[in-house]
């Protein structure tokens, strides 16, 4: 969506998509170490620079999903209001058995993650809390007008792009005709191998850009690949296995899918397994 809303004459976003300004510089160093590192949290000229090329848009926004990520990173929806009180909340929700799966494999991949899948999405757990929409959006629909927030699921606006973005742009009051040329397109799609951290530190620092290099001067490519290989290990992600454990996810997520439409006065269908 970031990419779709940044294609419009009237809309600037961000070029990095994720700089979680709002979040508390200690929560984004664990939850995020590679964006702390680029210290856009440290003031707000260093935030305020990632829009300096928005010209006359009418709006400008960035996209990140630290903003959602309740109770490990609190009070963001209070320092947004603070910040900008006239600012648009737009919140797209994949369903959340789903949500939960992908986070988990991207928690692989960021090398964060070291427990297999049954292990790791489990009631209580940081995967579960991201994908409690009602607890996500509480804090947003208490502080902004209920107007200023739209709430849209992943599955209805891939059923219909056009509709479902032109009806974004309407509640922008921007043109509504315009339709980016990449509509459509999905991005950041999970790969089907992936490897998994067996040691975290030891992975992290073979990965870094120099170490590589010092060790290939000294080391053989055999030591250099066992190396490697006590670092971290391949895994192969299992249809079968995941579209079991997905039926687990959701019947535990069921009594919080149920609050969210609580919440919103509506209902998610389109949600595999939602009757």
């Amino acid at each position: 969506m970031h990419r779709y809303l940044a294609t419009h004459p009237d809309i600037f976003m961000s070029e990095d998509k994720e700089p979680s300004y709002f979040v508390e510089p200690e929560t984004l160093k664990v939850l995020w170490p590679a964006m702390y590192a680029k210290r856009y949290w440290e003031n707000l000229e260093n935030y305020l620079s990632l829009f300096a090329g928005a010209g006359q848009a009418r709006w400008i926004g960035e996209s990140s999903t630290n903003y959602s990520k309740l109770p490990v990173s609190a009070d963001i929806a209070e320092r947004i209001h603070r910040f900008a009180p006239d600012a648009k909340i737009l919140y797209l929700m994949r369903d959340p058995a789903h949500r939960a799966l992908s986070h988990y494999w991207q928690s692989v991949d960021r090398e964060f993650e070291q427990a297999a899948p049954e292990h790791a999405l489990v009631p209580g757990s940081h995967y579960f809390d991201v994908s409690h929409y009602a607890m996500q959006l509480r804090p947003y629909l208490s502080l902004f007008p209920r107007d200023s927030v739209m709430v849209l699921s992943l599955e209805e606006f891939e059923a219909e792009p056009d509709r479902v973005f032109g009806a974004i742009l309407r509640w922008l009051a921007v043109s509504s005709v315009f339709r980016p040329a990449n509509l459509g397109e999905k991005f950041h799609q999970t790969p089907s191998i992936l490897w998994q951290t067996r040691a975290g530190r030891l992975a992290r620092f073979y990965r870094k850009i120099s170490v590589p290099k010092f060790i290939r001067r000294l080391c053989p490519d055999a030591m250099r690949y066992y190396a490697w290989r006590l670092a971290v290990k391949p895994v192969r992600r299992d249809p079968t296995s995941e579209t079991a454990l997905m039926a687990r996810v959701r019947e535990w997520q069921r009594p919080q899918i149920r609050e969210l439409e609580d919440l919103l006065g509506r209902r998610f269908p389109e949600w595999v397994g939602n009757p």
